[in-house]
């Protein structure tokens, strides 16, 4: 199974973004999408966004995804 986590995107260089992701800096090829801006929120699969995503959104899912990993200790 595959997945791909919410990320805010910190900065744009040419087609990758450096996010930040739980904490965690990393760059993501953003080569899929138009008009990616600091403080956006993408959908990162590895190293490739896939999706840009609304804030809102964005947020609850990474409120969801903490909840799941505090409960499987």
């Amino acid at each position: 199974m595959c997945l791909a986590f919410p990320v805010r995107v910190l900065g744009v260089d040419g087609r990758e973004a450096m996010v930040d992701s739980q904490g965690e800096r990393r760059k993501v090829n953003i080569s899929m999408l138009s008009s990616v801006e600091k403080g956006d929120y993408i959908l990162a699969h590895g190293d490739l966004a896939i999706q840009k995503l609304e804030k809102k959104d964005a947020e609850e899912t990474l409120k969801v995804l903490n909840e799941i990993c505090e409960c499987q200790v």
